[in-house]
């Protein structure tokens, strides 16, 4: 399952959006993958909240235009990273 957020970091796990996907998939034992457009100060402890996977987008010091006009591309390659 693929799940993801602007920003995997340490707000994530506070009952966000893909903390909820994980704990219904990790139920099931169902690998779960987020992808954020970035990941932040303590992205790793998302992994302790039932993802299987995580993977950025760009780095979280990347500039909003450039992030913007290169989304596409950007979320692309993420995906590419993890198959």
């Amino acid at each position: 399952m693929i799940t993801g957020e602007g920003c995997l970091d340490h707000q994530t796990v506070y009952n966000k959006a893909p903390i909820e996907v994980a704990g219904r998939a990790s139920r099931r034992k169902i690998p779960v993958l987020a992808i954020g457009g970035s990941l932040g100060r303590d992205a790793d402890n998302v992994l302790a909240h039932g993802m299987t996977m995580l993977e950025g987008c760009v780095e979280a010091d990347a500039s909003v235009p450039t992030t913007l006009s290169e989304a596409s591309a950007t979320l692309t390659a993420a995906a590419e990273r993890v198959t």
